[in-house]
């Protein structure tokens, strides 16, 4: 009796969803110990002062005004608010999180499969491929990418209240299926497709178009004319045009659609065409996964494209071959051609040709289709149990080890990066990457020559021209600096490191005028730009405007109130004002920010020191002594205006 009850309980849906758990935990429980990494993790978090502040009045404006990074994403940006409330800017705390929405997704695809009449272990089957496939770690494991697992949620939360609706149709329910499109279209644009989707689930597994009813359907079952259908969808597509009118908008705004005259229509076409193929061949065989795969602008390889349309060709003849006595193959690959047209460069978005995220969605249908077919193949067969589940656990464990070694690469920006060297040749994003760090590391010759590897491999690049410009400043190599500069502007008037960079310049050789200017250009693009603002008060100061340095310091500490630097820096301007108390302040919230901090404290000791109070100064100079770091000089804080 007991061997039957263990029998039944690994046979129940409570287990099937602690295994789904506990699997997706341990094939990411190696995301806890990655870090951010400087691939838009510093535009959504590490540098962007207002999500720093945590989930305030603000911050909520912010998130449903802001355009930043190219999209109008509300949602997320006020799930990483959430996350510095919660955990401050520990990068456990938001990878946890990612981690945690892409459980919820694992679960309620398998609520999904069973609320479709699917068995418990073809539920279990679609859920865990989902869950430790490779090609969806870029979509977890990077804190950026939180959009990806939130707007997931949402639509399969929308795809389960349209099963419910089908069931028994009500204004109530349709609103029930709304709702959570619109709020996964805040969270990523990506469910643009949602309603062709659904409507592409009325075939199957819904079964509720007339025309396209199949032969093993329930003829009972009450179907509807495919006008009617469509007729049904267009609530929820004057949604999808709404909020897809702000995200073009949102795109032009930060530059980030690419020009026809650079990429012209047919390399996008031939683009499309290899990078379904890549996606469908990395579902079977996902090695060699990177962050970036350059796109190699208006370049077309003929072999490579004739190749893939062919093996589409081959794939959508057999699938249309089989619609009646396979529909599951029709909807699953239907639902992963439609659900890629967003990413699939037809609008080119970015560098990048294709991209591991972008399968996240893709594979909810696929996923679909293969298990269903291989169901049906094991069942004809008539293999015992044992057998059934041993064919089913290889894949899946092949792909939760591929999927921890992929966690891994996710290590840190270094590690990252010098993968994706190594796996894409010519990666010019990545040596652009590799040399920020050797800047980083004060390595200045191996950073040049990382940014101009950069630009022989594409010479438009100016973020690398501007790394070059970096390196040339702290030689102090003005004339080489400001031509890289310079260049950089020509193709971006605004580029903003590059503006900072011609500021560097002017005041290295001593026309402080001039760089003030490039500073407050910088501004006046992005008025929260904490560095530069800091810089132009560095500058004020230098040239004895002590009152204007300390605007603009105190509007950096008001704009990012978790910036060590700008309240160490403001404590000492109104040291040298004489207004001790607010100084003493100030450093004091430095200290608060950066405990370990040598010239805060020394500082500090100073002031109390000039004070008279000998107790306080002692107890900044004990504290000192237990950082264990030289105490005989104090650091003069630079005001060069150096670009970061």
């Amino acid at each position: 009796m007991d061997w039957v009850r263990l029998v039944q309980f690994f046979s129940s849906p409570r287990f099937v969803v602690s295994a789904l758990v506990v699997v997706t935990v341990l094939c990411y429980a190696g995301t806890f110990r990655n870090e951010f990494v400087d691939f838009d993790d510093d535009r959504y978090v590490t540098h962007n002062e207002v999500v720093q502040q945590g989930l305030t009045l603000e911050g909520i404006v912010y998130a449903f005004t802001t355009v930043h990074t190219g999209n109008w994403i509300p949602l997320t940006w006020l799930s990483l608010q959430l996350d510095v409330s919660l955990f401050g800017l520990n990068p456990a705390g938001f990878h946890g999180m990612n981690l945690f929405f892409h459980v919820v997704n694992v679960l309620l695809l398998y609520q999904l499969v069973r609320s479709i009449g699917g068995s418990l272990g073809q539920g279990f089957l679609v859920a865990a491929l989902f869950a430790v496939h490779p090609l969806h770690v870029e979509s977890v494991a990077w804190m950026s990418e939180r959009k990806d697992v939130i707007s997931t949620a949402f639509l399969l939360w929308a795809c389960l209240a349209y099963v419910r609706y089908t069931r028994s149709p009500s204004p109530q329910r349709y609103v029930g299926v709304m709702l959570p499109l619109a709020l996964g279209l805040m969270a990523k644009p990506m469910l643009v497709t949602l309603p062709v989707l659904l409507l592409l689930a009325d075939f199957w597994p819904l079964n509720r178009c007339r025309e396209l009813a199949g032969t093993n359907t329930d003829s009972t079952k009450t179907r509807f004319p495919f006008w009617k259908l469509c007729l049904e969808k267009v609530p929820l597509l004057l949604v999808v045009v709404a909020i897809s009118a702000v995200t073009i908008f949102a795109q032009k705004t930060d530059l980030a659609m690419v020009n026809t005259d650079i990429h012209p229509i047919p390399a996008r076409v031939a683009n499309a065409v290899c990078s379904s193929v890549w996606y469908l061949s990395k579902t079977f065989w996902p090695v060699e996964l990177c962050v970036f795969y350059p796109l190699d602008y208006g370049v077309i390889d003929w072999p490579n494209t004739i190749w893939s349309a062919i093996v589409l060709c081959a794939v959508t003849a057999g699938v249309l071959s089989q619609w009646r006595a396979r529909p599951y193959l029709l909807f699953g690959w239907g639902w992963f051609l439609i659900s890629l047209l967003p990413v699939i460069g037809l609008v080119q978005v970015g560098g990048q040709a294709h991209a591991d995220r972008f399968s996240y969605v893709p594979h909810l249908g696929l996923f679909f289709a293969i298990v269903w077919w291989g169901t049906e193949v094991v069942d004809r067969l008539k293999l015992s149990s044992q057998v059934k589940w041993s064919l089913a656990g290889v894949p899946l464990l092949f792909c939760g080890i591929l999927t921890v070694q992929q966690v891994a690469i996710w290590r840190d920006s270094v590690t990252l990066w010098t993968h994706a060297d190594r796996v894409q040749t010519e990666n010019w994003k990545a040596r652009f990457h590799l040399g920020q760090h050797e800047l980083r590391n004060r390595n200045w010759s191996a950073a040049r020559a990382l940014a101009e590897q950069s630009i022989q491999i594409r010479p438009g690049n100016t973020d690398a021209w501007g790394l070059v410009g970096k390196t040339y400043v702290q030689e102090q190599r003005w004339e080489e600096a400001q031509q890289a500069f310079e260049y950089a502007l020509s193709m971006d008037h605004w580029h903003r490191d590059s503006l900072i960079g011609l500021a560097a310049v002017a005041y290295g050789k001593n026309r402080p005028r001039d760089a003030e200017q490039f500073l407050l250009l910088t501004l006046e693009k992005t008025p929260r730009d904490s560095f530069a603002r800091t810089q132009l008060g560095l500058l004020y100061a230098e040239t004895g405007r002590l009152e204007g340095a300390l605007e603009q310091l105190l509007i950096v500490t008001q704009q990012a109130p978790r910036n060590p630097t700008a309240w160490k820096v403001t404590g000492q301007l109104l040291a040298k004002s004489d207004r001790f108390d607010e100084a003493i302040a100030s450093l004091n919230q430095a200290i608060q920010r950066q405990p370990d901090d040598l010239e805060s404290f020394a500082l500090l000791e100073r002031i109390h020191r000039m004070r008279g109070e000998c107790d306080l100064a002692e107890q900044c100079l004990e504290q000192m002594a237990r950082l264990k770091r030289p105490t005989g000089m104090i650091q003069q804080t630079s005001a060069s205006v150096i670009a970061r």
